[in-house]
């Protein structure tokens, strides 16, 4: 018996089996190249996200570091660095040792502010500015000891002057 005319159309359009033989390799080694390069996409976004992580977290160790020092300005209600040599020498030591909690590579100026009042001359204002300046190193090669490239952190802080009893 013949099959109806319809299913005698459909076997006609059919590749026959030899004609198609390693297509499925193919296909599988396709899937495998475009697997691979999400996979490369997803590493190399992890190595980025590390470093901007470890980025932040020398921004806010400066961030503490400048705090410390201001602390100590506030308590001694003077913006005068020869008030404070040994504060500022101490918390120089710790700001240049990263084992201490210090930044790789880590400097600082303190500059106090000025202004003239009233045509007095120059009369301290209570205003101090800080920078902290670090070396970002390449964390991407560690065997690689040269810094790419410098970050600072800068604050201006207003400590009133003491009151006088």
């Amino acid at each position: 018996m013949k099959p109806p005319p319809s299913i005698r159309s459909r076997r006609r359009h059919f590749a026959p089996l030899e004609a198609q033989r390693g297509v499925l390799l193919l296909e599988v080694l396709i899937s495998l190249l475009i697997f691979s390069l999400a996979l490369l996409g997803l590493v190399a976004l992890q190595a980025r996200a590390v470093q901007y992580s470890v980025d932040a977290e020398d921004r806010n160790r400066a961030s503490l570091l400048v705090n410390e020092i201001v602390t100590a300005m506030w308590l001694k209600q003077s913006t005068n660095t020869g008030d404070l040599a040994s504060e500022i020498s101490a918390w120089e030591a710790k700001l240049s040792d990263p084992s201490q909690g210090g930044l790789p590579g880590g400097a600082q100026k303190i500059t106090t502010n000025n202004k003239v009042i009233l045509g007095l001359g120059p009369k301290p204002d209570g205003s101090v500015t800080i920078q902290v300046t670090w070396d970002a190193h390449n964390r991407s090669d560690p065997s690689q000891d040269s810094p790419t490239s410098k970050h600072n952190f800068t604050t201006t802080v207003v400590i009133p002057p003491a009151k006088l009893p």
